[in-house]
């Protein structure tokens, strides 16, 4: 194969790149086909997929939200108070604490995901009462878990590495409520993503 064999696979590879991959293994088995059906499929492939990607991104943003914020323990009772500073609490309360702040998480993302994969300014501004009621639990829940201490040292070295990662998480939630409200859709999709961010790390960190 002459030097036009070398331009298919050098163009098929920048695709690939493009793509997010440079794998060879991913190259057409029919090395003699001509360059432009070699560079017409590789730029078919390229636009479908950045198409799909597109029309998917929010729905797969809010997916990747939903598993990173994990199921919740709904049989444990839901906290509605918080603490004076520095009390010191049993595991089962730290547990709870837990599971209380994984269900506001949860019900937030599932609240930005109610619309599909796209979202007006008019559903923004109906989705956030939805949206205040779990910032509020979450909310309750990061002072409950920075006043807190508990009588058991491996959770309480828990609870010391997801103080900062949920702070990070709620601030965010704050953000986007703040966009929601203002009808502002653009920014609040676009928040998505600092979100996953967040709950990834905190993921991480334990919670």
């Amino acid at each position: 194969m002459g030097g036009g064999g070398k331009d298919c696979r050098a163009t098929h590879w920048v695709v690939l790149q493009w793509c997010g991959t440079s794998s060879c293994e991913h190259l057409p088995a029919g090395l003699a086909e001509t360059r432009e059906t070699m560079i017409s499929r590789s730029m078919t492939h390229l636009f479908t997929r950045r198409m799909r990607l597109l029309a998917c991104a929010a729905a797969l943003t809010v997916a990747a939200l939903l598993a990173l914020c994990g199921c919740g323990a709904s049989s444990l009772s839901t906290p509605t108070t918080t603490f004076p500073q520095a009390t010191i609490v049993g595991p089962q309360t730290f547990l709870n604490d837990s599971a209380a702040a994984t269900a506001a998480l949860r019900d937030f993302v599932n609240a930005l995901s109610g619309n599909g994969p796209t979202l007006s300014s008019a559903q923004a501004k109906a989705i956030s009462p939805l949206l205040d009621a779990a910032l509020g639990r979450a909310q309750l829940e990061r002072a409950r878990l920075s006043q807190e201490h508990i009588d058991d040292a491996r959770l309480e070295a828990q609870r010391q590495a997801v103080i900062g990662p949920f702070g990070a998480v709620v601030s965010e939630m704050v953000t986007i409520t703040g966009f929601a409200h203002s009808g502002n859709a653009v920014a609040l999709t676009h928040q998505l993503g600092t979100l996953r961010t967040q709950l990834a790390a905190l993921s991480q960190a334990g919670l």
